[in-house]
């Protein structure tokens, strides 16, 4: 009975630690994600639309369906002479 109780213990804490190991990251990928927005909007304040792009793809790579982050890539390759 003792080694079944123990099994159990065991599954339940691998299973859990799965769990923790995938939100924290998913949680580091969108710090990280919204890390490079924050930057792409430092370098279009400095008109560097070469390291905007870089860092807006980085973006696109974690949010590929955000409208605002699309908008932004697309205002930034035009202001950067790629149509």
């Amino acid at each position: 009975m003792y080694a079944r109780q123990r099994r159990k213990v065991r599954f339940v804490l691998g299973a859990l630690l799965l769990l923790f190991g995938f939100a924290a990251y998913q949680v580091g990928l969108h710090f990280w994600g919204l890390h490079h927005y924050r930057a792409a909007l430092a370098a279009l304040g400095r008109r560097a639309f070469g390291d905007a792009g870089a860092h807006l793809k980085k973006s696109l790579a974690v949010w590929p369906g955000e409208l605002s982050v699309r908008l932004l890539a697309a205002q930034t390759a035009r202001r950067g002479g790629r149509f």
